[in-house]
């Protein structure tokens, strides 16, 4: 196509007058040619100053007084800030004034963000004057736990999820080492570029995805309009791909087609940390509620007949009466030594036989092949243990457990939370906060004699969520892959959360009082 007629395409596909055959054409020119993608993004960033430019206009015929950013107060900060917003929502915005000049002029190249309720990071300033709520060139964002939303001074937004650790460089460019990530990119943004260690994303004018991560190769997914791909390797391969398509690179720069599933992202910061909430209120099928999680929904399904509806502290609860039956999910679960945190009612009847056994767990209950009978490392569950006739519970990260004194057989209703932050015993291996009715307990811990200084030592939690033994949540059942059918706990759970991050004791007694995590909504009103 001629450069004349590849401008008159580009100038009808911005009118949105192109037609679909045309649309055809240009996209596969588009795709082969570096000099049609250039004069492309020259067109749109026209495009995006004219649009620009009739909206100043109007300000200027405005009633209402225009106020120069440059006079707000600003906030100013240390080198190396840490938040922790563990109980509540951090909204650290500030207004943007989108210049699609930016990139040309050379002008401010930064962004404002803001964090949902429970999120924890660390943000390393390159200059230590930096400003509150305001990422700049050379600034670095290490996420923990929750989800960040970016907006660019170029009309780019993003929402990132954790773990991540992304910076921010020259030429709106965000280099990233780990993390899954959307961008909404306007016109007034295309040739925003996304960059990791294996492969370069670059804009054009489009809604996309990045996942990057330490234990696969890095994608890119693309939802709507133009991305072009480059792999970081010998080939170096590069491709420009549309709505619908996904690549992957691998460790020589080439790139493999993937699929796409927009429930991998999510869209807006979530009111609560990510989350899975059973209320068991809807009998047979207890499907969960999800927040801020991602990958689709989650399939519940009760395995046999033994399992049933009783009343609960909030509506219905559910019952297992010791026959085999358990409930059986497709969540894989946290993996790794990401923060967690597991919080429900329990009720356990005084005149019960008292039975132990695993109440819900997920990972690889097998994977230390040295000694069936210890527990993989790769594993994570709650479990109830019998003492004479008490039962007690506690928590179990495989070979290496955590224990209470409270004995919950008692015919009353108590809540239990435990909270794993990743923070280390100064003796050695994980920390775990248990919260029984409210109140944070005194743990006990044990290990397996000779593990230690074997596994503990490497620090923090090991948890497998994929491979051939590895178990998605269950309830009511011992997580052995050789096994079949539930454990023979006589037992009652209403109100499960399963939380992808730690949470506060505030947020703990907020459950134990209102059955609720904080949420934006509820904070405005504090």
């Amino acid at each position: 196509m001629e450069e004349k007629a590849l401008e008159m395409r580009i100038q009808q596909l911005l009118d949105g007058s192109l037609r679909e055959e045309d649309w055809a054409e240009l996209r596969a020119q588009l795709n082969e040619d570096d000099a049609a993608r250039r004069v492309y993004v020259r067109y749109v960033r026209m495009h995006s100053a004219l649009q620009q430019r009739a909206v100043g206009i109007d300000a200027l015929t405005s009633p209402e007084p225009v106020i120069p950013l440059s006079q707000l107060n600003r906030h100013r900060r240390m080198r190396t800030l840490k938040y922790a917003a563990v109980a509540a929502v951090v909204i650290l915005s500030v207004t943007l004034l989108v210049l699609q000049l930016t990139l040309l002029t050379g002008e401010r190249q930064g962004a404002s963000y803001a964090v949902s309720p429970g999120t924890v990071f660390e943000h390393t300033m390159a200059e230590g004057d930096g400003e509150m709520g305001r990422v700049e060139v050379g600034d670095r964002i290490e996420i923990k736990q929750g989800a960040m939303e970016v907006v660019f001074e170029n009309g780019v937004r993003g929402l990132v999820m954790a773990p991540a650790d992304v910076s921010l460089h020259e030429g709106n460019t965000l280099y990233v080492n780990e993390g899954k990530m959307w961008f909404e990119v306007p016109p007034s943004g295309v040739g925003f570029t996304v960059k990791s260690r294996e492969l370069v994303a670059r804009d054009l004018g489009t809604r996309f995805g990045v996942q990057v991560a330490d234990a696969s190769y890095d994608e890119v997914h693309v939802f709507e309009g133009l991305v072009e791909v480059q792999g970081i390797g010998a080939l170096g391969e590069k491709k420009v791909i549309e709505a619908g398509q996904g690549l992957r690179v691998d460790s020589a720069g080439r790139l493999i087609e993937v699929a796409v599933d927009p429930s991998d992202y999510i869209e807006e910061l979530p009111s609560a940390l990510p989350h899975l909430h059973w209320s068991f209120d809807s009998g047979a099928m207890p499907e969960p509620q999800a927040i801020g999680m991602v990958g689709g929904e989650v399939a519940t399904k009760l395995m046999g007949q033994d399992i049933y509806p009783v009343d609960g502290v909030f509506g219905e609860a559910l019952y297992s009466n010791g026959l085999g039956g358990y409930v059986l999910t497709d969540w894989a679960g946290i993996d790794g030594d990401r923060p967690r945190s597991v919080a429900y009612w329990v009720k356990v009847k005084k005149d019960a036989p008292a039975r132990p056994g695993i109440l819900l767990g997920w990972g690889d209950k097998n994977s230390d092949d040295r000694s069936p009978w210890r527990d993989s490392l790769e594993s994570y569950f709650v479990y109830h243990k019998v003492y004479g006739k008490e039962v007690k519970m506690g928590l179990s990260a495989g070979n290496y457990w955590a224990q209470t004194d409270f004995a919950l057989n008692d015919s009353e209703w108590h809540h239990f939370a435990c909270v794993y932050s990743g923070e280390q015993r100064p003796t050695g291996g994980p920390k775990f906060d248990i919260y029984i009715d409210g109140e944070l307990q005194e743990v006990r811990y044990f290990q397996h004699q000779g593990e230690r200084s074997e596994k503990w030592g490497r620090g923090g939690l090991q948890t497998k969520t994929e491979g051939v033994g590895s178990k998605p949540l269950q309830l009511f059942s011992e997580l052995r892959s050789t096994e079949e059918g539930g454990n023979g706990l006589l037992v009652a759970i209403d109100e499960l959360y399963v939380i992808d991050g730690a949470i506060s004791g505030e947020a703990v007694q907020r459950l134990y009082e209102n059955n609720r995590l904080e949420t934006a909504a509820e904070e405005a009103d504090e």
